[in-house]
């Protein structure tokens, strides 16, 4: 049994159920605000660079994109169009849970 591949296969399944769930499940847990928010830092941190992509290629030599797109790429720069999707999420997530919070305390 290749336990190296089992592990790349349960690493990219869950880097991209962390991607799924930042999008889908901002609305329902105020927690994965805080997910985002350390994403979103990581990214400043990093030069728009994917940390979890980074591990990736330097445990599997193999990134998700180049996985499930057959897309070759050695700069892990998540692209311009998603991170702003991301911040707006972020931020509309900030905007409901806030509200929420504040109707409880209201009520």
């Amino acid at each position: 049994m290749n336990y190296n591949l089992i592990f790349k296969y349960i690493f990219f399944w869950c880097h991209m159920l962390s991607i799924c769930s930042s999008f889908i499940i901002v609305f329902l847990y105020w927690q994965i605000l805080l997910i985002q928010a350390f994403v979103i830092l990581s990214w400043y941190l990093n030069h728009n660079k994917c940390i979890l992509t980074q591990i990736e290629y330097l445990l599997f030599q193999e990134t998700i994109i180049t996985f499930f797109l057959k897309k070759q790429t050695s700069n892990f720069r998540v692209p311009q169009k998603k991170r702003n999707l991301f911040y707006l999420l972020f931020f509309l997530g900030c905007i409901y849970h806030y509200y929420k919070y504040n109707k409880l305390l209201i009520s």
